[in-house]
């Protein structure tokens, strides 16, 4: 883990499938503390298939996330990110690796940039998932390639970043 935020918490819709259309939708709340993360998963059925690029949509999701998280603030749909992801583990089976590519963004927060979809394929994300008692391992063994570790966000990169046709 680089520097950041030592507390935070995300909350995001986990889809899968078509960009516009909730397929297997997934309440995921990340809790991030230190170096620990904690992930909490909740189906939701009650969107399978739902169309979010419509006013109405985007408040049902609204509705159903806010009642499934139980918090005090409510949360708002303003981002939608896609991608496609490869999946790979060590030899060993202990460190699984992710790497996502074709990054693509739409904001919801204002429907009138609904359909405006922001393209970052040049993009490519390489995110090792190791147990924290692995680290040392991990870095030890990554010493040996050479890699240009940062801090990375989807959500951050498709919220404020212009993509790179536009840079």
């Amino acid at each position: 883990n680089l520097d950041g935020v030592s507390e935070k918490k995300k909350i995001r819709v986990r889809r899968y499938g078509k960009q516009k259309k909730l397929l297997k939708p997934i309440l995921e709340i990340k809790s991030k503390k230190g170096f620990e993360t904690k992930k909490e998963i909740y189906r939701i059925d009650e969107l399978e298939g739902l169309r979010f690029n419509d006013l109405e949509n985007l408040e049902l999701i609204k509705n159903i996330v806010n009642s499934k998280k139980k918090a005090k603030n409510v949360v708002y749909p303003i981002l939608t990110t896609n991608y496609d992801r490869q999946y790979f583990v060590s030899n060993n089976g202990r460190i699984r690796a992710t790497v996502d590519y074709n990054l693509k963004s739409t904001h919801l927060k204002n429907l009138s940039q609904i359909d405006i979809v922001k393209n970052f394929s040049s993009y490519c994300v390489l995110e090792f998932k190791y147990p924290t008692n692995l680290d040392k391992y991990v870095r030890e063994n990554l010493r040996q390639i050479t890699l240009r570790l940062s801090k990375n966000s989807k959500f951050i990169n498709s919220a404020f970043e212009l993509p790179n046709y536009l840079s």
